[in-house]
């Protein structure tokens, strides 16, 4: 549920397809980013001075699969800076999609 809120799904619209109230699903999709978002921060946290980078690896260059793996990348790094967590992305582009490596920096890093 917490991908097609991301894709910009309504709650209702996931909810008619699920079999719940559009309330059902908020709580549903607010535990699960929250759950996801505090893995991902303690990762970040964790590589903090060293070399390792996390990884978001989007397969093709174009699509519906594209779109909203592009939309997850722009979702998470919203949420995180929400969270004041400041981010340098690094972006490579591959014959068979992209990556994007998230590192959490100081202020002073940026």
């Amino acid at each position: 549920m917490l991908s097609e809120r991301i894709a910009g799904a309504t709650l209702r619209d996931i909810g008619d397809r699920h079999g719940l109230s559009h309330e059902g699903v908020r709580l549903v999709a607010d535990r699960a980013a929250r759950r996801h978002l505090d893995d991902l921060q303690r990762r970040l946290a964790a590589n903090v001075g060293t070399d390792d980078l996390e990884v978001l690896l989007i397969p093709g260059h174009s699509g519906p699969d594209f779109d909203e793996a592009i939309a997850y990348v722009q979702w998470v790094t919203r949420a995180l800076a929400d969270r004041d967590i400041d981010l340098k992305v690094h972006y490579r582009a591959t014959h068979s999609g992209v990556a994007f490596g998230l590192e959490a920096v100081t202020k002073e890093e940026i």
